[in-house]
């Protein structure tokens, strides 16, 4: 194909569903008429969406088979201490020539980079590396013509208690989505007019839904909360303001090849409550026989507990720990591990309920991590741990008697199954396990907020925290551009995405990036000379 420029368009959080939908209702004309002139390609990011790196997976161009990273979270064997670093995996676009202008992409690291210029961090969700400018004055003049971003504190919005708050994370982040289509039209086209590849993200699609999917789903536990209906009227109003961004963009440059992308689709969270909280306690439950968490008598009385509006899920659920008092000695090592500063780069993740058990790790043959999606165990392996507690003869059997226990759970809401399934590595590959690994996955396959075992009894219930989460179908791809037949065409891997730029740019896919092109994948999608 031949060499031209090429517009790459994030979509972060944004649900193809959802926004089917209200295309149908005619509220996102210009994403509808652009997917008419488009090849469209569902895209199946599979078990990898769980990982919550979907934003490093562009900007490296690899899968965790190639990168060796499999969470966000880290666990450290010497320490046993677990947290979130941010990203050290160079850039795809190390690997060609093109000059390249980024705007807020996650995970994209400007400093491994000789040939990108824009801003990173300004105002994305989950943004996996820190504020980064390049060159260092755009980020002073975007903030002198355009403001700081407008929906700074509603990036990690918790909403749903409050009717106030939805209504003024709704509006800020619709101003702060109309602000970034302002910056990316003026950077593109008069601040750094002589890119050949530009990668842009709109990531407010994944602030406004984790918070206020309830407003959109009809069969979500919250939707007959006060704020639902507000919620489903700021996440309809922040699709058509991205709309209309994304119609001027394209409207701006006719000229550039597009690929505009979703990795995955949004739906019901069905992580943070069973993941963050309740399995951590299970598996303290079976390891110890002992209890810690101690559910309020409010949150007992009802199977769907709800918040007052000025509480935080967080506080509410971490006062309700309740420790032994242990030796002077443990609460001097306790005390240590608190004062103790982690690597640069690094964000604490002692807001999670699961990491208050972490003073408990390595006294236990198994621990579950912190986790943002399904749930993570690590078993505390001889060998790997450095106060490991089972043989690896013994691995296995451990990790069955896991597994038995979680599927024996029932969920009370529904009093069908709580786990949708369990699976554990073989030996071989625990034992080569990286800092990223754990050994035992947990899919949660519905709104949990509570589990019953027949042994350990009843944990939970605890109020929601994210009403909505990673939990839809699939994602998709649209790509516009003169040599390409537009149409509905197979589901591909959502890896494909970045070898389809290289395709666009007219350069060979290079051996370490994940995926093939989507046209190569595809054909038919190409016009016939």
């Amino acid at each position: 194909m031949a060499n031209k420029r090429v517009l790459m368009i994030g979509l972060d959080g944004y649900d193809p569903a959802l926004a089917e939908r209200l295309m149908n209702e005619g509220k996102m004309p210009n994403l509808q008429r652009l997917s008419k002139l488009a090849a469209s390609f569902p895209l199946d990011h599979g078990i990898y969406r769980y990982t919550g790196l979907a934003g490093e997976h562009i900007a490296s161009g690899q899968s965790p088979d190639l990168s060796g990273r499999w969470s966000a979270v880290e666990f450290d064997p010497e320490r046993y201490v677990a947290s979130q670093p941010d990203t050290s995996i160079p850039p795809f676009i190390n690997l060609l020539e093109s000059r390249t202008v980024i705007f807020d992409a996650p995970y994209f690291d400007l400093a491994k980079s000789s040939r990108a210029r824009g801003v990173v961090g300004w105002g994305a969700h989950d943004p996996g590396i820190q504020l980064q400018s390049e060159p260092s004055q755009l980020l002073e003049e975007i903030n002198q013509r355009f403001g700081r971003y407008e929906a700074e504190k509603f990036i990690y919005a918790f909403t749903w208690p409050s009717l106030e708050r939805t209504q003024r994370a709704g509006e800020s982040l619709c101003r702060g989505a109309a602000q970034r289509s302002d910056i990316i039209e003026w950077l593109l086209q008069e601040r750094l007019p002589d890119w050949e590849l530009a990668y842009v993200v709109w990531s407010e699609f994944h602030s406004i839904i984790e918070p206020m999917w309830h407003g959109m789903d009809s069969s979500h536990p919250l939707h007959n909360h006060p704020t639902a209906m507000l919620s489903a009227q700021m996440v309809t109003r922040l699709y058509q303001t991205v709309d209309e961004g994304i119609g001027r963009l394209a409207s701006t440059f006719p000229d550039a090849s597009l690929i505009m992308f979703s990795m995955h689709g949004m739906g019901p969270n069905h992580g943070d409550v069973p993941s963050m909280a309740l399995l951590p306690e299970f598996i303290y439950r079976q390891q110890t026989g002992n209890t810690l968490l101690q559910v309020p008598k409010a949150w007992r009385e009802t199977p769907v507990p709800m918040l007052k509006a000025d509480e935080s899920w967080e506080k509410s659920v971490i006062t309700s720990l309740r420790h032994p008092q242990g030796s002077l000695l443990d609460r001097i090592r306790l005390r240590l591990k608190r004062l103790r500063k982690h690597r640069n780069r690094t964000r604490s993740l002692n807001w999670m309920p699961a990491n208050h058990y972490q003073r408990y790790w390595r006294d236990m043959k198994a621990f579950a991590l912190p986790s943002f999606y399904d749930g993570r165990i690590r078993v505390n392996l001889k060998g790997r741990e450095k106060h490991g507690k089972v043989d690896p003869d013994d691995y296995e059997k451990v990790c069955e008697q896991i597994k038995a226990d979680l599927l024996m759970c029932t969920n009370p809401l529904t009093g069908g199954e709580a786990v949708g399934k369990v699976v554990y590595k073989p030996l071989s590959e625990a034992l080569k396990a990286n800092r990223t690994e754990s050994d035992i996955l947990v899919f949660w396959h519905e709104t949990i907020l509570a589990i019953n075992h027949p042994q350990l009894g009843k944990i939970g219930p605890l109020p929601l925290r994210r009403t909505g989460g990673h939990t839809g179908g699939h994602g998709v791809a649209f790509v516009v551009d003169e040599k390409i037949q537009s149409g509905n065409y197979t589901v591909q891997s959502s890896f494909n995405v970045v070898p389809t730029v290289f395709e666009l740019l007219g350069l060979p896919k290079p051996e370490n990036i994940s995926g093939t092109s989507l046209l190569r994948a595809n054909p038919s999608a190409l016009k016939q000379h």
